[in-house]
This record gives structure tokens, C-alpha cells and sequence, in this order.
């Protein structure tokens, strides 16, 4: 009967033990997932914050006449988009003038069709490809202030070009209008 007693025992002990290395073991994974959530998300802040430091500089190197307004960067004359695609590109605006307001604000709209298109697609129907396009911008005299414009090209989007602008005012006035084609081209297998 005593031996009973004293293996009960024993097994109390191994069983505590064996639910203490457990809770260790846990914590210490907790404690590692923790740290690695954490490295992740200051990466990924950390890259888009250099993302936003090229573009700002790319865009600033585009501006090579002193006298310039305004810029789109773009790859070429026009971005070639494939249908279903979604697509963004910077662009950029310098106070010059002697403007009394550093406000901007600015608005993007498809203007244009080309003829190839089909009747059906009009500039009404190319707007609604915009999915950001307008806001406000800051730029104190002879500084630059850069934006994104964010499309998205329909997957039944015939396969044309489309011509838009950018009009950026200053105090309810014009300041600049820049110009941008956007070519469909159908999609890809992959």
C-alpha cells in the first residue's frame, strides 16, 4: 500500500514538471512569433518608405526646365496596360510664380478616345477606371510636391487608347494640365 502511495507521488511531480517545460516552451514560441511579426512589419515600412524616397527623387530629376509646371513620369509617350490590370503612376508639380498659396489641388478624368475605339467606351466610361485620382498638394515656392494616380482597366475594356489629364489648380485657378495615353492591350494567358 505504501508503494502505491509513493509512485502517485512520483507521477504529481513528472506530470508539474512536464506542464512547466510546456508553458516555457510556449512562451518562448510566442515570444519568437512576436519578434518575427515585429521585423516583418518595420521591413515592409521600411521599403515602402525608400519606394516613396525613389519616386520622389525620379521625379524630380524629370523636371530638367526651370520654367517647368509640371510632370508625369511615365516609361513612355503612353503606359501599355493590359485589360484586368491594375496600374499606378507619379507625377509632380513645382511652385513657381510667386504663388501666394502653397495649396493644390488636383483631379484626373479621361478626356479623349481614340478613334479605334468602340463607340461604346466615351470618357464618361473611361472615368470610372480612375480608382484615385484627385486630392490636395503642397508645395512651397520653388519646392515640389509628387502624387499617385492609381488605375484600374475593366477586363472587357476594348482594346484602344485613352487619353487623360491631370488638372492641378492653385486658389480655384488653373495652374498646370498634364496630359497621359493609356493603351488597352488584351491580357495575358498567365
Amino acid at each position: 500500500m505504501k508503494l502505491t502511495k509513493i509512485k502517485n507521488k512520483k507521477a504529481a511531480i513528472e506530470l508539474s514538471i512536464g506542464t512547466v517545460v510546456i508553458i516555457v516552451l510556449a512562451m518562448s514560441m510566442l515570444i519568437l512569433g512576436l519578434v518575427l511579426v515585429r521585423n516583418i512589419f518595420k521591413g515592409a515600412t521600411d521599403s515602402v518608405d525608400e519606394i516613396n524616397e525613389g519616386v520622389s527623387s525620379e521625379i524630380k530629376k524629370l523636371f530638367q526646365d526651370e520654367g517647368e509646371k509640371g510632370v508625369v513620369r511615365l516609361s513612355s509617350s503612353e503606359a501599355v496596360v493590359e485589360q484586368g490590370k491594375e496600374f499606378g503612376f507619379a507625377f509632380g508639380v513645382r511652385n513657381i510664380g510667386g504663388l501666394t498659396s502653397s495649396d493644390f489641388t488636383y483631379s484626373t478624368s479621361a478626356t479623349a478616345v481614340s478613334p479605334d475605339c468602340p463607340s461604346s467606351l466615351t470618357p464618361t466610361e473611361a472615368n470610372k477606371w480612375i480608382l484615385f485620382g484627385g486630392g490636395s498638394m503642397s508645395a512651397t515656392e520653388g519646392k515640389i510636391d509628387e502624387k499617385i494616380i492609381r488605375l484600374k482597366i475593366p477586363e472587357n475594356a476594348p482594346l484602344c487608347s485613352v487619353q487623360f489629364e491631370i488638372d492641378v489648380q492653385n486658389s480655384g485657378s488653373s495652374y498646370v494640365t498634364l496630359q497621359f495615353f493609356v493603351e488597352v492591350e488584351a491580357s495575358g494567358v498567365f
